[in-house]
C-alpha cells in the first residue's frame, strides 16, 4: 500500500493495536511516542487523515508523511531511528559530506 501527498492515508499498519500501546508504554522519548501515536490512530478502523494527524500532534503534515515513509521503507524501528541516525546510515548527512569533501582537498594539496 502506498500513502496518498494530499493527506489521506492508504498505508498498512502490521502492527497490532496491543502491540503498539506496548511499544508506547516502553517508549522513552516524546519523538518515539509521538511516531508510534501516528501509527496507533492510523490502525483505527475510521483512521484520521494525515492533517488531521499532523494537526493533533502539532507537526507539519510533511513531517508525518516523512515518518510514514520511513515506515513504509524500513518499519517500526526505521521510523523510530532519529534524524541524525537515519541520515547517517544511509551516508546523506551534511557532516558526512563534509567530510568527504575535506579528506578529498587534504589528498588533493599533498600530492
Amino acid at each position: 500500500m502506498f500513502l496518498s501527498m494530499v493527506g489521506v492515508t492508504s498505508i498498512e499498519v502490521k502492527e497490532s493495536l496491543d502491540n503498539l500501546v506496548e511499544r508506547l508504554g516502553q517508549a522513552e522519548t516524546a519523538t518515539a511516542k509521538e511516531r508510534l501515536q501516528v501509527l496507533y490512530w492510523l490502525k483505527q478502523e475510521n483512521p484520521p487523515t494525515v492533517s488531521a494527524i499532523a494537526k493533533a500532534l502539532g507537526k507539519h503534515r510533511n513531517t508525518v508523511q516523512t515518518w510514514l515513509l520511513k515506515y513504509r521503507n524500513g518499519g517500526v524501528d526505521e521510523m523510530l531511528l532519529p534524524q541524525a541516525l537515519a541520515r547517517r546510515s544511509t551516508g546523506n548527512s551534511a557532516m558526512g559530506r563534509r567530510g568527504v569533501g575535506k579528506a578529498i582537498r587534504g589528498a588533493a594539496s599533498r600530492v
